[in-house]
């Protein structure tokens, strides 16, 4: 694959002229109108120029205009700017736009989008609004996606899928040792609070956190409980 050329000011204003003028019509056939190698230069200059300088509903409008359009050329084009407008506390990602998007959205799609803002959405309501949006009604594509995540949040939406799956002894085991496996902040003390929980037996590790009845009680309350027990050494 050739270089991609970062460097074009005409094409760089003009994608601005649009993006700015919130013109989805505009934008859509600017870049249909491209060439290969342009268009390579555009996905650039959006993604690392002028994407991360637009307002939310700009942004968003510019979203619904080229992911649905061409997903494979632009969709990490706007997760990778995404992600820093969200770490900066500038685009929440429960927005309408996402939701339409997972309509025509391919599972690959879907899973690129989720492993991108899954490890850093801060609230559960955002999370269970991406699973909800990109895993459908599968429990177990769900839990898929969860187990790999080493976040507070991810623990615990990984918890409560766990304890509405209701899995055989097997394929808690399992999971156990997938989340020792992975590692991490909280892979060991996820492992241990299942196993507790779940009572799992024999698993090829010791563990540094132990709950004792009534705290894993607790897990079950809130996410602020659950947090607080997740996060002990």
């Amino acid at each position: 694959m050739s270089e991609v050329k970062r460097h074009n000011p005409v094409l760089e204003q003009r994608l601005l002229a649009c993006l700015q003028a919130g013109d989805g019509a505009a934008l859509r056939s600017l870049v249909d109108s491209l060439s290969v190698s342009e268009r390579r230069t555009s996905g650039y200059l959006l993604s690392e120029k002028l994407l991360p300088r637009l307002e939310p509903e700009a942004f968003w409008t510019a979203f619904a205009t080229l992911v649905p359009h061409e997903p494979k050329a632009y969709l990490m084009t706007f997760v990778k700017p995404a992600c820093v407008l969200y770490e900066q506390g500038r685009i929440a990602l429960d927005r309408p736009t996402l939701t339409a998007f997972a309509q025509t959205a391919t599972q690959v799609d879907g899973r690129k989008l989720l492993a991108s803002f899954l490890p850093i959405v801060r609230t559960v309501d955002e999370a269970r609004f991406l699973l909800k949006n990109f895993c459908v009604d599968d429990a177990q594509a769900r839990l898929a996606v969860l187990i790999h995540i080493d976040t507070v949040v991810a623990s615990y939406l990984l918890f409560n899928e766990l304890r509405s799956y209701d899995p055989t002894p097997e394929e808690m085991r399992h999971y156990c040792i997938l989340l020792m496996q992975r590692g991490g902040r909280f892979g060991f003390n996820m492992a241990s609070v299942l196993s507790h929980y779940f009572g799992v037996d024999s698993l090829p590790a010791t563990f540094s956190l132990r709950l004792k009845t009534y705290q894993l009680s607790r897990l079950e309350e809130s996410f602020e409980s659950f947090s607080k027990e997740i996060t002990k050494k």
